[in-house]
């Protein structure tokens, strides 16, 4: 599996978008190369586009038309004098035809062969390469076309119950089914041809045997055209919802050290079974003192960057490196790591309802920076985070010296995170961080489904009515500004004691709040619990409170709109839907309009052109903010027009309902 010689990479087309677009430009120019982006039109204001030298538009408007049209992104290099693509990660990194298009055209691939890639892609294949090798694997058997259910039974009982049904052709998940019993079988294989196909365009299955509580340990490789080939150590990656990785860490925990290099050994076996060239990743399944091969990926991974933290290696600039034909600086014996790395994968989700994406606008945000923390983002404030793409919009990293100083930073970035206007799964991934379990590394693949409550986490009761006692006090100080003259605002009672309230809602419910005396201190009620709270304000962007409550006194940073409350404080951040009761119906746009107040998801629509209707009326539920709002008519008229479908995501000021009025 030869490789022709390649010349010295100086202008790198990035083909792909938002945060590994962003390190891999990012890696270019620190290598000295120019990076050009390629965008969708839906794309154009990403960061992405604006940080790089230059960007092509690629034409159409589906993924198959941008991203994923091989010929469209070759073209774009080509038109924008690129020497050599680098595919990132998803989309077409692992595509062997995209790699051969490059070669025709005379464009420097960044990344292993074609040849390579075909095997390694071919989850079956693969598995013969690699057992030749002398690597473990599970016992498997590939399902041949058209086999009977006695040859389905007979390839099964070669492999042992409980087994997969795994697609030959791809992974994440898709087209995988577990069987307990035999009568399941025939059934499950089927399904999983059906779901293989339409994934992949490949109905091609295999049998493998199922481990009930593996943990999933991966070893970074990296090889030249010069015979080098090295390991760069192991990654832990056994947190993991529906067969996707959420928190990553190197070096793996509590592995046996001989195990370990057994691993290692074992990776760079696989990948010389193909003369790998570039980096890419052998996967295992640990099981005690056991491991067997899963798969390689030939590309870069997501958490590629733990592993960058431990060994202080560049893997982007090397991969370039590798690509322009140099070899690598060093031999196995030059490597080692230093302390403890550890990721997480903030996503636009909705972990306590399956994992449901949140597509959104990013109203703000402010990115931790502290010592040892590491920010891999694909958005800023402003950005739009769309339904049409994969739901990961950053990657927090931290380093410490050792594990437990490196989860104690994250979770300390997480808490300082301040991002609005989009739903992540941010505290799911505190929950984590803060479990006894992953801080025993007692996890693996299973984690998750085995801790509902970790799915389910949200800011704890005191927690919530200290954020909401912030925010309380932060409308009472913006209604004091608003006003002309120190005296008590309309419908406050003459001690101070306001007869306005305020109703928050998050997860957890709703809570009233009410704020009075316009001096110090500031009382505030949540739910009725009345409390003193001394405040001193500064005001910018947000208000800063610095607020005593019990004798403790605590810093917070309060941000609201007409519809939304964030705060930000010690314990982390809170999201509140914000509605006054002097705004007894949440309205959106202007009269004879209905627009989006919050981004989020149309769930009812309440009429049909020609309807008439009345002030007050019911137009839309609008889904937002882990809640239903019931959008209603400004003023009487007839139903004009309805832009607004259920299921639909939608942007704040979008138009829901047109009413003409009467």
């Amino acid at each position: 599996m030869s490789r022709p010689s390649s010349p010295p990479v100086s202008r790198v087309l990035v083909a792909n978008r938002g945060e590994i677009a962003r390190r891999i430009i990012r890696g270019a120019h620190d290598a000295g190369c120019d990076a050009v982006a390629v965008y969708a039109s839906d794309d154009a204001d990403s960061p992405h586009v604006g940080e790089a030298d230059a960007a092509v538009l690629l034409p159409g408007a589906t993924l198959g038309e941008t991203y994923l049209d091989a010929v469209a992104l070759v073209e774009a290099a080509r038109r924008s004098g690129a020497d050599a693509l680098h595919p990132g990660y998803g989309f077409l990194s692992e595509n062997p035809a995209l790699a051969e298009r490059c070669r025709e055209a005379g464009i420097t691939w960044v990344g292993p062969s074609p040849e390579a890639m075909r095997v390694m892609g071919h989850k079956a294949r693969a598995k013969e390469v690699v057992a030749a090798a002398g690597v473990p694997v599970l016992p498997s058997a590939v399902v041949v076309a058209g086999a009977t259910a006695e040859e389905l039974g007979g390839a099964a009982g070669t492999v042992g119950f409980p087994l997969l049904v795994k697609a030959s052709a791809g992974g994440g998940g898709r087209g995988m089914r577990l069987v307990w019993s035999p009568s399941d079988l025939v059934d499950a294989v089927a399904s999983a041809q059906r779901e293989a196909a339409g994934a992949f365009g490949s109905d091609e299955v295999f049998l493998e045997r199922y481990l009930e509580t593996p943990r999933h340990v991966e070893v970074q490789v990296l090889g030249d055209d010069h015979g080098t080939l090295v390991h760069l150590f192991d990654r832990e990656c056994s947190v993991q919802r529906r067969h996707q990785k959420l928190v990553e860490e190197a070096p793996a925990v509590n592995v046996a050290p001989e195990v370990r290099r057994r691993m290692w050994d074992a990776a760079v076996a696989a990948a010389g079974a193909v003369s790998y060239v570039g980096a890419g990743t052998v996967e295992f399944l640990v099981d005690g003192g056991h491991f067997f091969f899963l798969e390689m990926n030939t590309r870069l991974q997501v958490e590629h960057g733990v592993t960058e933290l431990v060994t202080g290696v560049d893997l982007v600039g090397l991969q370039l490196m590798v690509a322009g034909g140099e070899p690598l600086p060093f031999a196995q014996s030059d490597l080692a790591t230093a302390g403890h790395a550890i990721e997480v994968r903030l996503c636009a989700e909705r972990p306590r309802e399956e994992y449901r994406p949140t597509p959104g606008v990013v109203t703000h945000v402010r990115w931790p920076s502290a010592p040892g923390i590491r920010c891999d983002r694909g958005v800023e404030t402003g950005s739009v985070v769309s339904p049409a793409y994969d739901s990961l919009v950053a990657k927090l990293l931290a380093h410490g010296p050792e594990r437990t100083s490196a989860a104690a930073r994250l979770a300390r970035a997480l808490r300082a995170l301040e991002l609005d206007g989009l739903e992540t799964n941010r505290d799911l991934l505190a929950a984590v961080l803060d479990d006894g379990d992953f801080g025993d590394g007692a996890v693996d693949v299973h984690y998750l489904e085995r801790r509902p409550e970790l799915r389910d986490a949200a800011p704890s009761e005191e927690v919530r009515r200290l954020h909401a006692a912030a925010v309380a006090a932060r409308l009472l100080d913006d209604r004091a500004a608003r006003s002309l003259v120190p005296v008590p605002a309309p419908g406050w009672r003459n001690v101070g004691v306001p007869l306005h309230a305020d109703v928050l809602t998050d997860a957890g419910g709703s809570l009233e709040v009410r704020a009075g005396d316009l001096g110090e201190p500031i009382s505030v009620a949540v739910d009725g619990e009345w409390r003193a709270v001394a405040t001193a304000v500064t005001r910018g962007d947000a208000v800063d409170l610095t607020a005593e409550a019990d004798g403790v006194r605590r810093r917070y940073t309060v941000r609201h709109t007409a519809h939304a409350a964030y705060v930000n404080g010690p314990e982390g951040q809170s999201t509140f839907a914000l509605r006054a009761e002097d705004d007894p119906d949440e309205r959106g746009g202007v009269a004879g309009e209905c627009r989006a107040p919050l981004p989020g998801a149309v769930t009812k629509v309440l009429v049909a052109v020609g309807d008439t209707v009345a002030e007050g009326d019911g137009l839309v539920v609008l889904e937002a903010m882990k809640m239903e709002h019931t959008l209603r008519a400004l003023g009487a008229g007839v139903v004009s027009a309805i832009p607004a479908v259920a299921g639909q995501q939608v942007d704040v000021g979008e138009l829901l309902v047109a009413v003409e009025p009467a």
